[in-house]
């Protein structure tokens, strides 16, 4: 057996059980199916793989047997620290809980040396994790290089979904403007497919001469005539931006930020313009 399919209960409760017993799976309502769910919501088929990839190297593992099971990498947890300084206990959740067979050959070789005291060391490339994206079972998550969750995507079991950028929430008929919910797999696809060509709005950017002139020491409030905030200036990885209050937070990856944000650029240039004007009738 590969492993198992629970159902989980709208009460949270753990329900039926399907055990894997090959490794390429069909399952929906078609009768065809190798796991039947009799649900309107579900999709005629879908094929489940039964491989992973390795926590530490990245790769792929596709050769998967009744004598050749995935290793957890919690078995392994104290030499993965010791050898590659890796703590997988802080580990976030969509990393895989598996390593390949050939890190688990690597490591016991490295613990056989250890305890034979000779000078023991390790070949593993361990894979980056600056801008891993995952989805692991609802969930799709995107990290930034300083490990801020830049996008995160949660279908829940009665397929309502959220969409959350830099923690703001996003609405759904945003991004797919015919659709405004899940009703079936094939809008999960469409929206995957959609955000795929996307990116996060990075607001306006380079406006940071702005800010520091009408608030030298906090983070600026941009408000029109009527004392109504319409933008206010944020922290990025390393810099600040100004975002509308309006802003899309995605936008198509050829455009360089959201309509809103551009509509108020030049808002911001006349108030460079001002800026400027006041600094030279000061000298």
């Amino acid at each position: 057996m590969l492993g198992g399919i629970i159902v989980i209960e709208r009460s949270g409760i753990d329900g039926a059980k399907f055990p894997l017993t090959v490794r390429n799976c069909l399952l929906g309502r078609d009768k065809d199916c190798d796991i039947i769910i009799n649900h309107t919501n579900v999709s005629n088929h879908g094929k489940m793989e039964s491989e992973f990839d390795c926590r530490l190297c990245g790769k792929s593992e596709k050769k998967i047997t009744h004598r050749h099971l995935p290793c957890e990498k919690s078995k392994h947890a104290r030499d993965i620290k010791l050898a590659l300084n890796i703590e997988i206990e802080n580990d976030p959740p969509f990393l895989s809980n598996f390593i390949c067979e050939s890190c688990r050959l690597k490591l016991v070789r490295w613990r056989k040396d250890v305890n034979k005291n000779k000078k023991a060391k390790i070949n593993i490339e361990v894979v980056e994790i600056e801008s891993a994206i995952s989805c692991p079972s609802h969930n799709q998550t995107v990290l930034g290089k300083e490990d801020r969750v830049l996008l995160s995507i949660c279908v829940d079991s009665d397929l309502n979904c959220r969409i959350i950028v830099l923690e703001k929430v996003v609405k759904f008929e945003n991004i797919l403007e015919n659709s405004t919910s899940i009703n079936d797999a094939s809008i999960v696809e469409k929206l995957m497919n959609k955000i795929s060509c996307m990116k996060v709005c990075p607001g306006n950017d380079d406006f940071s001469d702005i800010c520091r002139y009408r608030f030298p020491s906090t983070l600026a409030k941009f408000r029109n005539t009527e004392d109504i905030l319409i933008a206010s200036e944020e922290h990025l990885a390393h810099r600040t931006t100004i975002r509308t209050v309006a802003c899309g937070m995605l936008c198509d990856s050829q455009q360089e930020r959201c309509s809103n944000c551009q509509v108020f650029r030049p808002n911001l240039f006349m108030q460079r313009s001002r800026m400027k004007t006041i600094h030279q009738k000061q000298s």
